[in-house]
């Protein structure tokens, strides 16, 4: 599948938890959701006039009254909650001060949304109430970012998460105590591009070098790097990743960027050894694997959304 609207870039692709339904975001301000399996164009979600830079779908288990409840953040800083199949609005928040937002997660459990962007701070709404609870940020007594933020990402823990951006830092941060308790230095995040899987976490940096590494989360250390191409090339990799990501089950990890425009995927192990290369027409912008349905869906700067199948 490629669908899309030509010269609009895509920032962001999202697959449900289901699997059932892939979402794309793009420059326009337009949101389209397709059913997955075939590639039909079910709904066009319109009223944005700026790019969509993020999309999330609402947790299922919060999905009791109303089902297929798609989130999308735009660089305006709006946080849109839509349903999905209608295309109608359910509500939305507007920041006191507006901010341009450029990254979102829920936590596991659908209570908690966190969004970031170009004032360097991470804010918590809390999902029951839509409404901002707690605001994690740089202060004289804790670090925190000072630069834009292009990546979330919640632990299992639903108080604990991941943030990092253009200050070439990833930033563990606890709810509960509205502070940073830790720090890996080095990941110069500029997209989607942190992950975490039991205890590793994965970076995707946008550099010629060293642009895709594996950390330990219990230690807060390096564990090694993923050569770009199985080898570098006079010790470059020419990756410049925007995104990645691992497999659902964790079996794979997938990147891409604006390096070649290429997608890699790597088996997740002792040699991460290349499984596949993906060539595509543009940057890739944004990467998903659907749960339990041995497909990925890709992003493009041409306005494009590209869905592929691959062995289990």
């Amino acid at each position: 599948m490629a669908e899309g609207e030509a010269g609009n870039e895509i920032f962001s692709v999202r697959y449900s938890d289901d699997g059932n339904y892939l979402a794309s975001g793009s420059a326009s301000g337009t949101v389209r959701v397709y059913n997955a399996t075939s590639n039909k164009l079910l709904s066009t979600l319109t009223g944005e006039t700026l790019p969509i830079t993020c999309l999330r779908w609402r947790p299922r288990e919060r999905d009791v009254m109303v089902a297929s409840v798609l989130v999308s953040a735009c660089a305006g800083g709006d946080i849109t909650y839509w349903h999905a199949l209608s295309g109608k609005v359910i509500i939305t928040i507007k920041e006191e001060t507006p901010c341009d937002l450029y990254a979102m997660d829920f936590s596991g459990n659908g209570n908690l949304l966190a969004v970031g962007g170009k004032d360097y701070n991470v804010k918590i709404y809390d999902d029951n109430i839509k409404s901002l609870v707690s605001t994690l940020q740089a202060t004289e007594a804790n670090e925190g970012h000072s630069n834009r933020i292009f990546s979330i990402k919640f632990t299992e823990n639903p108080n604990v998460l991941l943030s990092g951006g253009w200050d070439n830092s990833v930033f563990i941060w606890d709810i509960r105590e509205k502070k940073s308790i830790g720090l890996l230095y080095g990941p110069h995040i500029c997209g989607d591009a942190i992950d975490i899987k039991d205890d590793t976490i994965l970076t995707g940096s946008y550099s010629n070098k060293d642009v895709l590494q594996l950390w330990s989360f219990s230690k807060r250390e390096l564990m090694g790097s993923v050569s770009w191409n199985g080898n570098t090339v006079e010790g470059y990799d020419y990756g410049f990743l925007y995104a990645t990501m691992f497999e659902k089950n964790g079996k794979y990890i997938a990147a891409g960027g604006a390096g070649n425009n290429e997608v890699h995927t790597f088996k997740n192990g002792k040699r991460y050894d290349i499984l596949g290369k993906i060539m595509l027409d543009n940057t890739v912008t944004s990467i998903d694997f659907a749960q339990d349905k041995n497909m990925m869906a890709v992003g493009c700067g041409n306005g494009l959304t590209y869905s592929f199948k691959f062995k289990s």
